[in-house]
């Protein structure tokens, strides 16, 4: 009875422990469930009033205090600004040059509409002024949007203190009430001095706004005027130069219109070099920093034979340079003045003539060269100065002249001297073109001589400036190859000729698609200006997938992709050099070392062309995923192939320059590629073996830890020789051989009684792998000529053959002569 009660009373126990912990479980799922299921309501509720917690009663009159804190800090806060009074004179300060420019625009207006003026200039950008706007805002603006910020934060605090206020309603303390009332006061007091602070602010800034609305309505209209005139080419037609309308042109009208246009010519102003103080000042420190390094190398470069004519004029060369880098420079500018631009561009054309002056020495090239360079000089100053219609249009036709002689006089010359047909036929492009300008010109049609004449000198004289601009970079590509110090890297010094042609066609290439072609575009009026002519070449495009491929990131990704394989070549050649390295690494760990960092940046290449074209993360990673179920069907060998070429690399054991044996073939490793290992035999036949080939199969290395090697030589004599004298005469032609080493010592072992001969092996080290069978032939030599000179016998295996069973018909028709054999064999029997 006792074991059965205390086993009931165990039980129980079981019982009530059960239902203890099934109750706990149960109260803490249903709050989970009510933490889970709560209204939604409430949680928009919290979260869109984002009210803290009521505060305590012992809170709430320290809160109130610490309001009057912050109303002190904000009375006293600073925001920044200028003088509200100084800022609105800035404002009207621009406003009044806004206001002569618009009065300016209004007289082209009407300029524009005679026909006695061309090419009508006047101010088509407000850069500077909406620079200084820019400038005059920007405090204006981070001080109203701290006081914004600051009126936001006490809103939220006059919620707070609402809310709590209805929450103490019940509770009758009357200092409680009291802090209420401080706390709204000190709220409203707060708000009102920030509205106070914000209304001259949004005032001041609402003078900016207007002004800037101004500047907008302007430049649209100026805009709109250029595309206008640009639209309706003036001078069409005029009086034919042989007529007397022509000549009654020239009367005091025209010479008071051309005056009135000086007032149009864009000259640079106190605003414009503050605007591009910093590109001006980069400008002339490069110009000064080349000009030093053209100094301190001077005889260095006049003994280089592309750049000798730099030594000799230093200043020309420096002149032309900048002037070129800050006429692209220019194109970019936002206010580009057109006074800066044509006379960078001379500056530019006359230093290139001095130099052209120097470098050719034809005759008839140095004539051209002057023509056009002068031509388009004088073009850019009449261009600029308003050069009345009629003066402008006997200039064309007396440049016109004076470039169809020398054209004709070309042609006679390219005859005289059989120089070929394409100079000859540039020349009779030339002289056709310029006869074309003159009979326009000539006939009153001016519209289309002056476009084809100014475009034309336009764009000769640019390109000229451009070609002679990668001349002198040419100069530099050969310097870098030749004679600076990479040339003492032996690596590259082998392929130095076809490394300076690979950057020279990359240079060419890039300064002919974004520079000339946009250049020569934009001068014929296809485009505004360079900018534009690069965006319209390179925006057009197609969309794959979503995803826009314009021809300009076709292009950065093909030229990013062509760098990083043109660096994967070049960059293990410079940075695994004897000279950066020492002469103490292994030549096999260069060329490990090589393949991995060429395949390093191949990867980055890859990475960089995936980003360019705009391929995230996401994508390259299901194009990965791809690949691999491709590598699990098809790709699996060349895998195996790639991850076995790794392996060779960082375990080498084989190395590019060993000599190993492979199936019975003895071959030199050539090249350990990503697939596939190069050898090539002694018949000079290259072999591709896979390199799961080399990994897998049997492969005898003869040169990978040392290059010595021994000679294993078997000698045969016969029975009767002196077996002493033979081992004495072996073992001297051993060692008499210079390319034997002393030290492991040669030996000569007595082997075997053979069959017909006693034979002996001579065991002899040599120092390096490739002497092995020259050794080996020389020794051979040596050998047998000792042998015949003392009398030593080399046997031959002989045979005797026995005839058994006389009488056997078989046997006696071999013993039988020939003549009875034939006999038998014709008997008609």
């Amino acid at each position: 009875m006792g074991l059965i009660n205390i086993r009931k009373d165990k039980w129980l126990s079981y019982i009530r422990l059960a239902i203890i912990a099934l109750s706990i479980l149960m109260g803490l799922s249903s709050d989970l469930l009510a933490a889970n299921e709560a209204p939604e309501g409430s949680t928009s509720t919290v979260v869109s009033q984002n009210v803290p917690d009521e505060p305590k009663v012992s809170e709430i009159i320290p809160l109130a205090a610490e309001l009057s804190a912050r109303l002190a800090r904000l009375e006293h806060m600073d925001l920044g600004l200028p003088d509200l009074a100084q800022t609105e004179k800035n404002y009207f300060k621009i406003e009044t040059q806004i206001n002569s420019v618009s009065k300016n625009l209004e007289d082209a207006k009407e300029l524009q509409k005679s026909r006695d003026v061309r090419d009508t200039r006047f101010k088509l950008n407000f850069a500077y002024e909406n620079e200084h706007l820019k400038k005059i805002n920007q405090p204006l603006n981070m001080a109203i949007e701290k006081l914004a910020t600051e009126g936001e934060a006490w809103q939220v605090e006059k919620q707070q203190w609402q809310a709590w206020r209805s929450s103490f309603k019940d509770r009758s303390y009357s200092k409680i009430l009291t802090a209420f009332d401080k706390a709204d006061l000190t709220i409203t007091t707060a708000l009102e001095f920030i509205s106070r602070q914000m209304e001259p602010l949004l005032a001041v800034q609402s003078i900016g706004a207007r002004i800037k609305t101004k500047i907008d309505s302007l430049e649209a209209e100026a805009t709109a005027l250029r595309e206008a005139a640009r639209r309706e080419p003036q001078f069409d037609k005029a009086p034919p130069i042989y007529s007397l309308e022509y000549f009654a042109q020239f009367n005091s009208d025209m010479w008071s219109i051309a005056w009135e246009k000086l007032k149009f010519v864009q000259r640079p102003g106190k605003e414009f070099y503050l605007l591009h103080s910093l590109e001006l000042g980069v400008l002339v420190i490069f110009l000064i920093v080349i000009l030093a390094v053209i100094f301190r190398n001077r005889e260095a470069i006049a003994k280089t034979e592309s750049w000798s004519f730099v030594a000799d004029r230093p200043f020309a060369t420096v002149l032309f340079i900048t002037s070129l880098i800050a006429t692209v420079r220019i194109q970019y500018w936002g206010s580009p003045s057109d006074m800066v631009e044509a006379f960078v561009l001379v500056l530019g054309s006359m230093s290139c003539l001095r130099l052209l002056l120097k470098v050719l020495h034809n005759r008839w090239a140095k004539v051209i060269s002057s023509g056009v360079m002068s031509i388009f000089a004088i073009t850019l100053t009449l261009m600029m100065t308003g050069l009345p219609a009629p003066i402008f249009n006997l200039f064309i036709m007396l440049a016109s002249t004076l470039s169809l002689v020398l054209a004709l006089k070309l042609i006679k010359e390219c005859i005289l001297s059989k120089s070929g047909p394409q100079p000859l036929w540039v020349s009779r492009a030339l002289a056709l073109w310029f006869a074309v300008i003159l009979i326009a010109e000539v006939l009153g049609d001016t519209g289309t001589a002056y476009s084809m004449f100014v475009n034309s000198v336009i764009t000769m004289a640019v390109i000229a400036l451009i070609v002679f601009f990668i001349y002198l970079l040419r100069g530099g590509i050969h310097w870098v190859f030749f004679l600076s110090p990479l040339w003492q890297l032996k690596l590259l010094r082998s392929d130095a000729q076809k490394n300076e042609r690979k950057v020279q066609i990359i240079i060419e290439t890039v300064i002919t698609l974004f520079l000339i072609v946009p250049a020569t575009l934009s001068i014929w009026g296809l485009f505004d200006g360079l900018p534009d002519a690069l965006s319209g070449l390179f925006s057009p495009g197609f969309e794959i997938g979503g995803q826009t491929f314009t021809v300009g990131l076709i292009f950065a990704a093909l030229a990013v992709l062509y760098g990083s394989f043109y660096a994967s070549q070049l960059m293990p050649k410079i940075l695994l050099d004897e000279q950066v390295l020492g002469r103490h690494m292994d030549r096999g760990v260069r060329g490990s070392i090589g393949h991995l960092i060429r395949y390093l940046i191949l990867f980055i290449g890859l990475l960089m062309t995936f980003s360019l074209l705009g391929f995230s993360l996401t994508n390259v990673t299901i194009i990965l995923s791809a690949l691999g179920v491709g590598i699990g069907f098809g790709l699996q060998g060349i895998v195996n192939n790639f991850v076995s070429g790794l392996i060779l690399l960082f375990e080498r054991p084989i190395r590019e320059g060993d000599t190993i044996e492979m199936d019975q073939r003895w071959a030199q490793v050539k090249k350990i590629g990503m697939r596939a290992t190069i050898i090539e035999t002694f018949d000079m036949a290259e072999m591709v073996i896979p390199n799961a080939d080399m990994i897998n199969n049997h492969v005898t290395n003869w040169t990978l830890s040392n290059r010595q090697v021994r000679l294993t030589i078997p000698v045969g004599v016969d029975y009767g020789s002196d077996v002493s004298l033979v081992a004495d005469t072996i073992l001297a032609c051993a060692q008499e051989n210079a390319s034997v080493l002393k030290s492991p010592a040669p030996e000569v072992l007595f082997l075997k009684l053979g069959d017909s001969s006693l034979n002996f092996e001579l065991r002899a080290w040599i120092q390096d792998f490739d002497n092995f069978l020259r050794v080996k032939s020389q020794i051979y030599h040596e050998v047998l000529q000792r042998f015949r000179e003392l009398g030593i016998t080399i046997p031959f295996p002989q045979r005797d053959v026995h005839l058994y069973g006389m009488g056997n018909p078989v046997v006696e028709k071999l013993e039988q002569p020939p003549d009875e054999e034939r006999t038998v064999e014709g008997d008609p029997a």
